[in-house]
């Protein structure tokens, strides 16, 4: 079986876009060009995807906390019964 290979453009680049209008910026942008808004946080780390990652694994670890409290909580109030 032959491998694969990729070609670099092949691969998309990033698009860095301003989470207040939406404008496409450079990646090293403190500032929006369009609607002048301080990027902060967002500057030259921003993309949608990367936060909705972070976003679906705190909401797991979330769960799994809930689901591990239950269940502890479970275990001590059936020895107390």
């Amino acid at each position: 079986m032959s491998e694969k290979r990729i070609d670099e453009k092949d691969i998309p680049e990033i698009e860095y876009t301003c989470p207040y209008c939406g404008e496409k910026l450079g990646e090293d942008k403190s500032f929006c060009s369009k609607c002048g808004k301080y990027l902060g946080k967002y500057s030259k780390v921003y993309h949608p995807i990367e936060e909705e990652k972070a976003r679906m694994i705190k909401w797991i670890i979330g769960s799994v906390a809930v689901v591990v409290f239950i269940v502890i909580y479970f275990f001590v109030l059936k020895k107390h019964l």
